[in-house]
């Protein structure tokens, strides 16, 4: 009977040991899927004051700039105005939502890449800008827009540029891509509701309004150089202080790939609009 009952731990001991290195594997599988998890909802419970502060910004821009355009293509008569509104709010999410997916998987910090992914996600979000603004049926939404409007909006710089500055606080944004270094959008920025207000009351004509676009555009293309060249990789500067690379990291990464191209966007349709007023009155 010994015997007997040797024999069947012999055959049913492998088969115990195996179902054990199985359960063992799949607990360490569960507890590695549970760390990855753990590790990514540590990084969004980290979330700063000034990275809620990119946001908010983010979210209320996105909301502004789909109901603005909403609004012009009702006044401008424009087929199916809901459905294209729907359109592009939903096309603003797909590519917030990719630009997070992309920077949290690590894609965006790949700093000797050719081309640089940040710079590159930039102008691509430029270029689609670019490409609504010179359609013949933009150029009826646009002139549907109030000419100070465009410029108003531009007053969201103050808060992005006050977020920077409390990033700058927090150690994630070096001194010179703030105003107290040699990020200068501040200008555009406070000049904005001015210069809006202006146009309003008939005080400001189209080439004043060309000449502030084209200063906001400088402004901006200054903001970009100097994030790039904060940034690792071949064009680094030797600027003071620790390397940008928390501009390739959620949530402020939203702000090379969607709030500047944004400002861009509003300064183009704004000269649109400007050479549209110089056309007909001359």
């Amino acid at each position: 009977m010994f015997a007997l009952a040797l024999r069947v731990g012999k055959v049913l001991c492998p088969a115990w040991q195996f179902s054990l290195r199985e359960n063992s594997t799949q607990t360490t599988k569960n507890r590695d899927g549970r760390k990855l998890i753990l590790s990514q909802w540590c990084s969004l419970n980290r979330l700063t004051i000034g990275g809620l502060g990119i946001v908010v910004l983010t979210v209320l821009i996105s909301i502004l700039v789909v109901s603005v355009s909403f609004y012009a293509m009702r006044r401008a008569n424009v087929r199916r105005a809901s459905m294209l509104a729907a359109i592009g709010g939903s096309v603003v999410v797909l590519w917030l939502t990719s630009v997070t997916v992309l920077s949290m998987r690590g894609w965006l910090s790949v700093w000797d890449s050719v081309p640089p992914r940040v710079p590159l996600l930039l102008l691509g979000a430029i270029g689609i800008y670019s490409i609504v603004c010179s359609t013949r049926m933009m150029g009826r939404v646009v002139a549907a827009i109030p000419l100070w409007l465009p410029i108003l909006i531009q007053t969201f710089r103050i808060a992005v540029e006050m977020t920077l500055w409390r990033l700058h606080q927090e150690g994630s944004v070096p001194v010179q891509f703030t105003f107290e270094g040699r990020n200068i959008d501040m200008i555009p920025a406070i000049t904005a509701p001015l210069i809006a207000w202006g146009i309003a009351r008939g005080r400001v004509g189209p080439n004043a309004a060309i000449v502030w676009n084209v200063i906001g555009l400088a402004c901006l293309v200054n903001a970009i150089v100097i994030a790039g060249t904060s940034s690792p990789g071949p064009q680094h500067l030797d600027w003071p202080g620790q390397e940008f690379t928390e501009i390739a990291n959620w949530p402020l990464v939203w702000l090379p790939t969607f709030l500047a191209p944004t400002a861009v966007f509003l300064h183009l349709v704004s000269l649109r609009q400007c050479i549209a007023v110089k056309k007909v009155r001359a």
